[in-house]
């Protein structure tokens, strides 16, 4: 009986790369902060969590630490909207969670 399945969601259902990076980018946008281009977020941001990218934007004086929950949050709805989205598109992986849902194997987040 399988009691668990265990797989990260980045690279393995979504390439998650690009949509991180527009995520974060429309955050500070909308917060008029300056964006980071293609190559400082392969180098310094690229798999780290967004808490940890925006210390890093704080220490750098790009934005400041008050804006840092908004901007959080705002992110995370954008990257949550373009990932429901993309898994839609992928009908074979979508059939996998929804076969795994039916078996009533929990989801269980970090």
């Amino acid at each position: 009986m399988i009691k668990a399945i265990i797989f990260d969601l980045d690279g393995v259902l979504v390439d998650t790369k690009k949509i991180h990076y527009n995520s974060l980018n429309k955050a500070l946008r909308k917060y008029k902060h300056s964006i980071i281009s293609p190559s400082e977020h392969a180098e310094i941001f690229d798999g780290l969590p967004t808490n940890e990218k925006l210390k890093i934007l704080n220490n750098r004086n790009l934005i400041p630490k008050k804006d840092n929950s908004k901007i959080k949050k705002y992110k995370q709805a954008i990257t949550q909207k373009i990932l429901k989205k993309n898994i839609k598109k992928k009908k074979k992986k979508k059939k996998i969670l929804k076969n795994l849902k039916k078996k009533n194997l929990k989801k269980k987040k970090k």
